[in-house]
């Protein structure tokens, strides 16, 4: 199981594969060709702190891409009555992938260590690897390579 917690788990090649991927995406995107790449895949983004843009991010290219994204805010759900890993397995069971924007990055862990679907950290008080991926991929295209 592959997840995104931080870069620090990435080797070298996985992240020149994901720019490399976000390069292409960039590009067929400007020539408004948008492949169907997360066909029927649905993402679930659980929010414990609020965020717009990482909200619209993601739910933007899984749009694009042609799968499908549902928000949950954390405040509108069983989790504050519950057992944490219990909601958390039981969620995982309606999504492809879970972006987990959090306000400990031991809960991002608690719920990786699941394996039951890869997950992201959206942003925790320790990361936000994708927000890194995007700020290299800039770095990179306003310095040609």
């Amino acid at each position: 199981m592959r997840h995104l917690i931080s870069l620090k788990e990435q080797s070298k090649e996985d992240i020149l594969s994901i720019l490399t991927l976000a390069q292409k995406l960039k590009k067929q995107r400007k020539k408004n060709y948008l492949p169907d790449y997360l066909h029927n895949q649905t993402l679930l983004m659980l929010f414990q702190k609020t965020s717009t843009r990482t909200r619209l991010s993601y739910e933007t290219a899984m749009t694009e891409l042609g799968g499908h994204a549902i928000f949950i805010d954390i405040r509108t759900t069983q989790f504050s009555i519950t057992d944490f890993n219990d909601e958390i397995k039981s969620m995982m069971n309606f999504g492809d992938i879970l972006m987990f924007r959090a306000v400990n990055t031991d809960d991002i862990l608690s719920a990786a260590k699941h394996n039951q679907i890869p997950v992201i950290d959206g942003c925790s008080e320790k990361y936000h690897p994708s927000q890194a991926l995007s700020d290299i991929l800039t770095m990179a295209e306003h310095s040609k390579g």
